[in-house]
This record gives structure tokens, sequence and C-alpha cells, in this order.
């Protein structure tokens, strides 16, 4: 199966990342965080090939990523940027999801629906899985960051779409403590159960 997964993210030091989050807590437990993100979706993504959508301000490769398959974001907004991420690869099917999700369970990535999609809790997406067929000016067509995004998404699709369990990314502090309490219901292993320990700094 031609899947291929690309990541959003901006480098996990970038001080323009989790601007939320910085207001609240220490920069430098922000950047860790970030960093344990990047990590465990790198262990999660395994087997499946994945393209890093990098955001720099200044153009330069942070070394963390130079041994990854990355491109650099283009585009004037959200839409586009994604828009534009999608056309640079060749794909079957793709999914796509930001790095602030370390809770993803991997088995998402085994599903093979032709549209998936992951709801938040507070109306934005996740994950979202698409054939080649998918009409990719849908993206530029969506408002970003409003409680009907994932809504919207989903209303571009014809045919069935199957949808995932609600869940949350990390963007405030609440998030936080959200994970916090996903990982005491789910006990985690390896790097999750440090990212946990980490949490339990704050």
């Amino acid at each position: 199966m031609n899947k291929k997964i690309i990541i959003f993210t901006k480098y996990f030091d970038d001080l323009s990342s989790k601007t939320r989050l910085r207001k609240k807590l220490d920069s430098k437990w922000v950047d860790i965080f970030n960093e344990y993100c990047f990590e465990i979706l790198k262990e999660k993504v395994q087997g499946f090939e994945t393209i890093w959508s990098l955001r720099s301000n200044t153009k330069k490769i942070h070394p963390r990523y130079k041994d990854l398959n990355f491109h650099l974001q283009r585009g004037e907004n959200l839409g586009e940027i994604i828009k534009n991420s999608v056309e640079m690869i060749d794909f079957k099917k793709c999914a796509l999801l930001g790095m602030d999700t370390p809770h993803l369970n991997a088995d998402i990535f085994k599903n093979d629906q032709e549209f998936q999609i992951g709801n938040t809790h507070d109306g934005g997406f996740y994950y979202f899985e698409f054939p080649k067929s998918y009409e990719l000016n849908n993206f530029t067509k969506i408002q970003y960051s409003t409680s009907y995004t994932a809504k919207n998404l989903s209303a571009t699709i014809c045919d069935e779409i199957f949808e995932h369990p609600l869940s949350f990314d990390i963007d405030t502090f609440e998030d936080i403590k959200k994970l916090e309490n996903f990982y005491k219901l789910h006990p985690p292993k390896g790097l999750e159960n440090d990212l946990l320990n980490h949490l339990l700094k704050v």
C-alpha cells in the first residue's frame, strides 16, 4: 500500500512554536516537550514513507532533520501550506498530522479506509487521510483554527469517511493536563513514559 505520511512541524526549539505554552511554562521545558513529541512520532511512523513538512523562518535546516525526508513549507496560510506540501509528493494515499499528538495510536496508520479523519474536541482535526483523487484545492477553501474546521473538511468529501476517536492536540497548558491524565489512564512505555515524567515536572 503506497501510503505516505506528512507531518507538519516547526523545529522543536523554535521560539515561535507552541507560543501559548511558552506564555505559561518555561521555554526550555517546552523545547524538551517538543523534542519528545518529535522522537515519539519518529518511532510511530516507522515502516511508512514519511515526509516532514518544516517551517523554518531562516530557511536553515536544523541538524536533527538532516537525515529525514523533509521539505520546507511554502504558502501564505495553512491551507496553501498543506496543498503545496501534498503536491510535492507522489502517492496513492496520503495522511496528514501535526507533531503535537504524541499520544496518537500507531494503529491508525493500518486502517485502509479511503477517507479518514480524527476530530479534536475544539473542532479541528489531528489526522486526515485521503486518496490521490481528492481535490487538493479544498484545503485552501477551509477556515482553520475554528470550532467547525473539521466539519467543513469532512463536507468536502462525497464518499463515506471513517471517523477515528475524538481526541486532542497539544496547544495550551490545559492540553498538557489532558495529556497527563490520558497517560495515567493508559500507562505508557518507552519514550512516552519519559514524556509523562517530564509532564509531571510542571
